[in-house]
């Protein structure tokens, strides 16, 4: 759906007297930005939806004591700024005129909004966020790590597909792009699209899965990229690869391909091969018990029990139909646990996406038709174990 007013993005440019980049602040506690969003909301034009709800989540996450803080907001609490896990903004009439000489022109009502292309204010940095260069400009990488270092770690201790690297980024963060793309459900592809072939090539030894993330294939442009990347995109770090050869994908799959694994709809009824025992009940058998008992005794060791937890309570209870899949975003910052974060929350309170007040304050998750992401592995089996 094309929109007929679109949003705007401003970038600060050029340096002050001291030799430091032009930067502001959106909100006057926030992280000094040199990119932000004047978002429409054409869809939702009342503006509190996307930027209200943003405002809220934070309100209510940060008032809730250290259980409902990201670990970036636990880490950088003497920054000097508030780091954020959903957008952050407000209303504003935008005007504008070409000279000092020529009348405003008004434009339109915008929120102003933190970017989600600003990394900082999302704690999407670590310590140090770059390696000092020598004089020819060339990367001097430390053979160990500074004493105040977060957010790296050596490839021994952590999951990465650079294990040449000296050391590792541990904080990511992905953005569901596609509701109805399997991948974006935590299912696997079709045979139509991953060949029984493929699936069985000894790349991928029988791992629908797995072929169904790592198969190469053409994007709208025609070019040929991995399947993931038309499903998520990486949104820290950025792809700065045609073919996204440069995204430390491993700790990403490693959390998809879990919940893959419990899809209870995969189950074969054929004997496990080593006896599974959670809560006190062994299981023998690959049945959809097994696989719900399997997702809800592994869970943390996969996400954040909270905040998984205020994002399933808050998508049902406002009625965020387009948040289970695309504009859903999931972030890491030690490699492994994984936190569900918002984003884009322009249809909920019972407007459609296309801005139609449809749907009415009583309907569940799991009426048909309703949310987007209803066929999604992850929220299905935390709706049954939790």
């Amino acid at each position: 759906m094309e929109y007929p007013v679109k949003n705007l993005r401003f970038k600060a440019r050029g340096k002050d007297a001291s030799g430091k980049k032009y930067k502001f602040k959106v909100n006057k506690d926030d992280c000094p930005v040199d990119l932000v969003c004047l978002k429409a909301d054409f869809m939702e034009s009342s503006g509190s939806h996307n930027t209200g709800t943003g405002n809220l989540v934070h309100s209510l996450m940060q008032q809730n004591g250290s259980d409902y803080l990201s670990p970036a907001q636990k880490h950088y609490d003497d920054l000097g700024y508030t780091v954020v896990t959903a957008i952050r903004g407000y209303p504003i009439a935008l005007f504008y005129r070409k000279s000092e000489e020529d009348d405003y022109e008004y434009v339109g009502k915008y929120n102003f909004n933190l970017d989600k292309g600003t990394q900082e204010p999302f704690g999407f940095f670590p310590t140090p966020e770059e390696w000092p260069e020598d004089d020819d400009g060339n990367v001097i990488i430390p053979d160990t790590l500074p004493e105040n270092s977060w957010g790296w770690a050596s490839p021994e201790d952590t999951i990465t597909s650079f294990p040449e690297n000296k050391w590792i980024n541990t904080i990511h963060c992905y953005e569901f792009l596609n509701n109805a793309s399997p991948l974006a459900n935590f299912l696997s592809e079709e045979d139509s699209v991953i060949s029984d072939d493929i699936v069985n090539s000894e790349e991928f030894g029988g791992d629908r899965f797995k072929a169904s993330f790592y198969t190469k294939v053409k994007n709208e442009d025609g070019d040929m990229v991995p399947n993931w990347a038309l499903s998520y995109e990486s949104r820290y770090p950025e792809a700065e690869e045609d073919d996204f050869s440069d995204v430390d994908i491993a700790s990403w799959y490693r959390l998809v391909s879990w919940v893959n694994s419990c899809n209870v709809n995969d189950a074969t009824e054929e004997d496990l091969e080593t006896p599974y025992v959670a809560g006190g009940k062994e299981y023998t058998v690959d049945n959809a018990e097994y696989r719900l008992a399997k997702f809800k005794n592994e869970f943390t060791d996969y996400f954040d029990m909270t905040f998984t937890s205020v994002y399933y309570v808050l998508t049902d209870f406002l009625l965020m139909i387009d948040s289970r899949a695309k504009n859903m975003m999931i972030a890491t910052w030690d490699n492994i646990h994984w936190y569900p974060i918002f984003y884009d929350m322009d249809t909920m309170l019972g407007l459609n996406n296309y801005g139609y007040n449809k749907f009415s304050y009583d309907v569940e998750d799991t009426d048909p038709n309703i949310y987007n992401g209803q066929n999604s592995v992850l929220w299905n089996n935390f709706r049954e174990c939790f």
